[in-house]
């Protein structure tokens, strides 16, 4: 990657996490590594994001290990308990999606009409070039921020893509894809918002910051 994401220090009580909405992905370690690194390498991995009205990701949790499907249901239903996330993908290509289900049925006993839903990855992308596409536009535009203490995603982040492991940068890359559209009208109101901040902080005359607004206002509504 181009550039690294700047650290964020949030609590998880933080009034701040309130207005995020909240995304996950489980990437489950199948075979689909192949050529790049033995199925014993890979590890399971967890990621939960969070966005926020002017589309800026921020990585909330990050986790990747090698457990026993047992274990790795419960941290599954126990990350989506703490998290509530709007959407949960949990990757079901081929016989993942036997485990997935299983996951979801256990879920649905303990909670309450969990969101937790199969995600089919295309087997014609390239993992790295699926990463790179989803990920480093938002690294190049400054709108991922990761929370501190997810050294190993740092790592995965800095290191890409000769880095030892990719597990928790794919399963970012994979949650941050169930994103939703932006409606065009927040499209806009979100640049507009961008460009003033943009121009205070750069200590540039109130005057003129009002009429370079004005300017892109009337350039949207050509």
């Amino acid at each position: 990657m181009s550039l690294m994401p700047p650290k964020i220090d949030l609590d998880t009580k933080h009034t701040q996490l309130i207005h995020l909405d909240k995304y996950g992905f489980v990437d489950l370690a199948a075979s689909k590594l192949k050529n790049r690194r033995s199925v014993e390498g890979a590890r399971q991995a967890i990621v939960i994001i969070g966005v926020d009205y002017l589309m800026r990701v921020f990585v909330l949790s990050a986790w990747a290990g090698r457990i026993s499907p047992t274990s790795l249901c419960n941290r599954i239903i126990r990350t989506y308990e703490t998290w509530q996330p709007r959407i949960m993908g949990i990757e079901a290509n081929g016989l993942q999606e036997l485990y997935g289900e299983g996951v979801r049925e256990e879920a649905r006993k303990q909670l309450n009409n969990p969101a937790i839903i199969a995600v089919y990855q295309s087997t014609k992308v390239d993992k790295e070039f699926r990463i790179r596409t989803r990920i480093e536009p938002i690294i190049n535009s400054g709108r991922l921020l990761v929370r501190d203490g997810l050294d190993d995603l740092r790592q995965e982040i800095e290191g890409f893509p000769t880095a030892r492991t990719m597990d928790i940068i794919d399963a970012l890359a994979s949650a941050i894809a169930l994103l939703p559209r932006r409606p065009k009208q927040q499209q806009k109101s979100s640049e507009v918002l961008q460009l003033a901040a943009y121009l205070r902080n750069s200590g540039v005359a109130p005057h003129i910051i009002e009429k370079r607004i004005r300017d892109l206002e009337l350039q949207e509504a050509v």
